[in-house]
């Protein structure tokens, strides 16, 4: 019998298998590091106003989180915009947070499957206790 993703999760009476503790679920979000610009008052009439604009225009940062069914989490990854990382950017992060940097901001297969080892340090697998993804 090859097992299917269905046959992992339902018995043959149709009941769930896997404990809701150990069906995670994960997704990635991209958010930007700028504000978007606000409207400018100036004086009735002036023909020249000025503006400031951040220099970081266009960089996102991803984060990417995981959660059980019963809200146990893994601490998130968060992917900067950068080629090299200064560890004082995660001072202020939830403790466990995984900070990595990316050329473009963005997840890739290299990042993935350091997330991934990331998620088993935390969820703990064995063979008794094996996490659902």
């Amino acid at each position: 019998m090859s097992l299917t993703y269905f046959s992992i999760i339902f018995n043959q009476n149709g009941k769930i298998v896997i404990p809701p503790i150990r069906a995670f679920t994960a997704d990635e979000s991209g958010f930007s590091v700028c504000h978007p610009l606000g409207k400018i008052v100036a004086l009735k009439g002036k023909r020249s106003v000025g503006g400031i604009t951040s220099l970081e225009k266009g960089q996102t940062i991803t984060v990417l989180c995981c959660v059980s069914a019963v809200g146990a989490y893994v601490p998130p990854m968060i992917i900067f915009p950068r080629v090299r990382m200064k560890p004082s950017i995660m001072d202020q992060a939830p403790q466990g947070t995984l900070g990595v940097p990316s050329k473009n901001g963005w997840i890739n297969e290299e990042l993935f499957d350091i997330w991934f080892d990331h998620y088993l340090q935390f969820t703990q697998p064995s063979n008794c206790n094996i996490p659902f993804l």
